[in-house]
């Protein structure tokens, strides 16, 4: 198992005695704080988890006045969902989940396994409760416990280790990458239960033995990426087409969540009266309030007919010098002066204006 976590080398102080800890803010309740870099990808797909199960939640409500606001309780609830419905999506094949956690009593040796226990459930309702007798591990910051390791472990044990072997374009890759990062193959295994190296729709065979693999069918969760701004990867609509509206972002090697509370435009041009709002939340940058976005067609605004009034609009383009309804080029001496989260969103809807509702727009 380590030489498929990371190669030859265990875990460092990014990830060690981490765990899924919430903002203690009323309009960021739902959010899930990110100390150090390293861990997010992991940490962006059980957002997006807690998310899809506050938004949808049936036992109580979470949503008011179009804005996201669970309770202490509320989040909880959804925190221990989300870990065993990502169990259980890794170990579906095998109708089974492994759940990790850490012994009581027990001090590390060598090894961070010599204190952690494995226990094996096959049935659903047996591991939520597992969890929620125990969800206080997963739940604390530089404490005996490793609530984000005891996920990733609980995840590699549910989907098997030779399974993600298989998954994976070849044996060699592994599921964490320099500097303690997340690799695609381990968002993936988070979001999808399976550890693909890709996001097109679909196998790519290259010739010979060699295959690119993608996925085969959409997605309950969304991902967008940077990379495919720049032509680096290619993103399919099984990804880009979400169940749930809902999207991982992977952006400069770090990952955050962009979620909506309805549902959004599917087509790749926006209409001249499209208008949404999405929100956008990353776990590493203490953000000090919400941030609501809010996107129209670029052809709307520059009919007068998009936006909202306020700083945003055509106030943000102003800041950074473009023509609101004009599209910026390519090339990174030109999107340096556009918001990563805006090349992101254009690689789903080529024609989206941004506006950022008074936020100061993030570089």
């Amino acid at each position: 198992m380590p030489d498929q976590v990371r190669g030859r080398s265990w875990f460092g102080e990014e990830w060690l005695g981490k765990g899924f800890v919430f903002r203690d803010t009323i309009d960021l309740a739902y959010g899930l704080v990110q100390l150090k870099g390293g861990p997010c990808g992991l940490l962006a797909a059980v957002q997006a988890h807690v998310i899809k199960n506050l938004v949808n939640a049936t036992a109580f409500t979470c949503v008011a006045n179009g804005r996201l606001r669970p309770t202490v309780t509320h989040a909880r609830l959804a925190l221990i969902q989300s870990i065993a419905e990502m169990a259980w999506q890794a170990g579906k094949h095998a109708n089974r989940a492994v759940i990790v956690i850490t012994s009581a009593g027990v001090a590390s040796g060598d090894a961070l396994t010599d204190s952690l226990e494995y226990h094996t459930f096959t049935n659903y309702a047996a591991t939520a409760g597992f969890i929620e007798s125990h969800i206080s591990q997963f739940m604390t910051h530089d404490g005996p416990s490793h609530g984000i390791i005891q996920l990733l472990l609980s995840l590699i044990l549910s989907r098997g280790v030779d399974r993600i072997r298989q998954d994976m374009d070849t044996a060699e890759q592994t599921l964490m990458g320099r500097h303690s990062y997340c690799t695609q193959d381990m968002v993936n295994l988070a979001l999808m239960g399976a550890a693909i190296s890709n996001l097109h729709d679909g196998d790519v065979h290259l010739g010979g033995d060699t295959v690119l693999k993608g996925v085969h069918s959409r997605a309950d969760i969304g991902q967008l990426s940077l990379f495919e701004h720049y032509n680096n990867i290619r993103v399919g609509d099984h990804v880009k087409n979400p169940v749930h509206p809902i999207f991982v972002i992977c952006s400069e090697s770090h990952y955050t969540v962009l979620f909506g509370l309805d549902a959004l435009p599917t087509a790749r041009d926006l209409g001249h009266k499209t208008r949404f709002d999405v929100f956008y939340y990353d776990g590493l940058a203490n953000q000090p309030e919400e941030i609501r976005l809010t996107v129209t067609s670029k052809a709307a605004v520059a009919g007068g007919h998009g936006g909202s009034p306020g700083a945003g609009g055509a106030a943000t383009d102003a800041m950074y010098g473009r023509s609101a309804g004009k599209s910026v080029g390519p090339g990174r001496d030109h999107d340096d002066l556009e918001p990563p989260i805006e090349l992101c969103l254009r690689t789903k809807w080529v024609n989206a204006h941004v506006d950022w509702n008074g936020t100061e727009p993030l570089l």
